[in-house]
């Protein structure tokens, strides 16, 4: 729930598996963050909120730029109606 008591859906995207951890009330979907098409799918062009996780690349500013890039796809993605 929100702060207004509205429901929301909590999505986790990953190109892997499922996460054993991952709580029930959580879909998944299985998908390249990094495809325009998967993002779509997860219905980030519609969400009212994209939370990215690091990525865990060994080189942290490789993780970073990952991090930069998929803010800019979402932006790109998620543009409101002007």
């Amino acid at each position: 729930m929100n702060r207004r008591g509205e429901l929301i859906d909590i999505l986790y995207m990953n190109d892997g598996d499922k996460p054993p951890s991952l709580p029930t009330d959580v879909e998944f979907i299985r998908g390249d963050p990094f495809n325009t098409n998967d993002l779509i799918r997860a219905g980030v062009n519609k969400a009212s909120t994209v939370i990215i996780l690091p990525f865990s690349d060994a080189d942290v500013r490789t993780a970073d730029a990952k991090v930069v890039l998929l803010i800019m796809s979402v932006r790109k993605l998620n543009q409101a109606p002007t």
